[in-house]
């Protein structure tokens, strides 16, 4: 897994690594792995931040919302979080656990 863009550069280019996580991943001390894994560390791949006072049905609505155009985006299971990183009306696609 590296830095991924789903756009294609307008002008000349466009690809470059900042980083590459099997190489990461391979480097890593293997009891901080089983760490991360048994506290299910997952990666949120989009934030949405809205009013936190709007009514619940309408937040609903946009979680909804996201989830059907934001995740297809993805090549991973995906679950829509409200506020799972503290922040008040934020809205999160994270990758589900496995």
């Amino acid at each position: 897994a590296a830095f991924v863009c789903f756009q294609r550069a307008t002008e000349g280019g466009g690809r470059f690594l900042v980083a590459d996580g099997a190489a990461i991943l391979a480097e890593m001390d293997t009891a901080v792995l089983q760490k991360l894994y048994d506290r299910q560390i997952r990666i949120s791949v989009s934030n949405l931040d809205i009013p936190p006072a709007l009514p619940g049905p309408l937040k609903e609505g946009i979680k909804i919302a996201v989830d059907k155009a934001v995740a297809p985006k993805f090549d991973m299971d995906l679950e829509m979080i409200y506020e799972s990183d503290g922040k008040p009306g934020r809205l999160q696609a994270v990758e589900t656990a496995e």
